[in-house]
């Protein structure tokens, strides 16, 4: 689930945004039209935050008519994301009811493959989830992809499973072979899935190492019976 935006003004907004280390936007932050006053030989920026109660877009408007270049410590409002894609995905869970398939929603790492994905975690995803409230929406839990992000795989899965529609595997580090060349131990956690009950399918999705891929398929086969 890419970064849902506020609203269509804020989409336009972030759009024109660039963030730098710290969570500060460096790039021009506002529309193109010249500011009232000039800049001087200084680039000026304002920070966010003591001014949070003035909605962003007339807040945007008026630091550009003073002549402000940027807005610094702006972060994407995680509670609004979750928001849009609740309202989006509601929309048609009914459609995936009718036709009896699952909408699965995917989490992935934002670390090393997918900068800037907000749907990276799973609290995140688990509250989308929960706020669509359809058994027709779940989330697809990527052990690769939250090893990365957070790590303590068996615990998460046995307190989200009931929102877990589908799970895809992957070696960490690098996404390979899931055997004991990489730091997950794939058959405790696939015997955790089984003793939670899990209907659902859990998909290999590593890419193999090896010159016989189907060994490396046979391998993992065999990792995840239990």
């Amino acid at each position: 689930m890419p970064d849902e935006p506020h609203d269509v003004s804020r989409r336009a907004l972030l759009g024109r945004l660039a963030v730098a280390a710290g969570g500060v936007l460096a790039s021009p932050a506002f529309p193109a039209a010249a500011p009232a006053a000039s800049a001087g030989r200084l680039k000026q920026s304002v920070c966010r935050w003591p001014y949070d109660r003035i909605p962003l877009p007339e807040f945007c408007r008026r630091a550009r008519k003073i002549g402000l270049a940027a807005i610094d410590l702006l972060h994407i409002d995680e509670s609004a994301a979750a928001a849009n894609c609740i309202a989006g995905l509601a929309k048609i869970a009914p459609l995936a009811a009718e036709h009896r398939v699952t909408i699965c929603v995917e989490l992935l790492n934002s670390r090393i493959d997918h900068a800037g994905y907000q749907g990276d975690h799973t609290a995140f995803g688990a509250a989308v989830v929960s706020g669509v409230d359809s058994p027709h929406v779940k989330l697809l839990y990527d052990i690769y992809h939250m090893q990365i992000m957070e790590g303590d795989v068996i615990r998460t899965i046995r307190g989200n499973i009931e929102r877990i529609g589908h799970f895809h595997t992957g070696g960490v580090p690098g996404r390979h072979e899931i055997n004991d060349s990489q730091e997950l131990n794939y058959h405790a956690i696939a015997a955790a899935i089984a003793d939670l009950h899990f209907q659902g399918y859990v998909a290999h999705e590593f890419v193999p190492t090896r010159p016989d891929p189907f060994a490396s398929l046979t391998e993992a086969f065999r990792v995840c019976t239990v």
